[in-house]
């Protein structure tokens, strides 16, 4: 207080006065957590009115005790990301030229999930475990499956599987199935990998065995498969060939050929493929 600025003073002043206020430091938007993979440039950004404003940003990467001084002086606070930066803890300390200051919040800076390898699609035989793996990396993951048979309209959730891992019996019912995974981390960022399908591989269930008939009789053999969409193709071999050829006349699971001389002692085989 100015002790002459009197009654008697300020009746007889004939200047001007101007009346100077301090303005107060005001945060008018928080950082918020920040997320890179390794390698990219995490940043955040603290917004704030105030007079001449200075800015000192603070770090705890974790296994450390305390918080140090970063060398950051400006509004965003940005590195890069690194194994052991990873859910890195930041505030900011904003002064104004009058000496005050506030603190902002305390924000993480973090790697978000991340898929590393994708399932692929798998082919098993009947009554076998179809298993399609993900891999991710991420910080408390969180892994659901979802899956859509062939007589489903829509993905379903499945809490059966809450791992890495999704693995089923093949069955006539499943033949066809696609699933996907979302992964969640502790953060709340999701990430959903590609659909693949779960599927019944060609299987042989009954081979073709040798057949005797007479001489003008009908030779016939059968070959009996699962799969999906099979076509089979038949080769043979008579006693006068050095090689098997392909035949295009029979294109199911039967071959059947008149019985002759010629056709005595021939050899056949069946490929079939899904």
């Amino acid at each position: 207080e100015n002790k002459t600025w009197t009654d008697d003073v300020k009746k007889n002043y004939e200047g001007s006065i101007k009346w100077v206020g301090i303005n107060p430091i005001k945060i008018t938007a928080q950082p918020k957590n920040a997320f890179g993979t390794i390698g990219s440039i995490v940043k955040t950004s603290v917004s704030a009115t105030g007079d001449d404003l200075t800015y000192e940003w603070y770090v705890k990467d974790p296994g450390k005790t305390s918080f140090t001084l970063s060398s950051t002086k400006t509004a965003t606070y940005k590195y890069e990301m690194e194994a052991t930066k990873n859910e890195r803890q930041v505030y900011c300390v904003i002064k104004d030229k009058h000496g005050n200051r506030v603190t902002s919040d305390t924000v993480i800076c973090a790697i978000p999930a991340s898929i590393t390898k994708q399932p692929t699609n798998v082919s098993v035989a009947m009554g076998s475990n179809a298993a399609a793996t993900i891999t991710a990396t991420g910080n408390d993951l969180t892994y659901k499956w979802y899956y859509k048979d062939v007589t489903m309209s829509d993905f379903k959730y499945t809490s059966t599987f809450k791992g890495d891992t999704y693995k089923t019996e093949m069955t006539e019912a499943r033949d066809g199935r696609q699933i996907y995974c979302e992964i969640i981390d502790k953060y709340g960022n999701k990430v959903k990998s590609k659909t693949i399908t779960l599927r019944s591989k060609v299987t042989i269930t009954d081979q073709p065995s040798d057949v005797s008939v007479k001489a003008g009789s009908n030779a016939i053999a059968t070959v009996k498969a699962t799969g999906n969409d099979l076509t089979y193709k038949w080769y043979f071999k008579d006693s006068t060939m050095s090689t098997f050829a392909y035949t295009s006349t029979f294109k199911g699971d039967t071959y059947k050929v008149e019985m002759n001389t010629s056709r005595n002692g021939r050899q056949i085989y069946c490929e079939i493929i899904d």
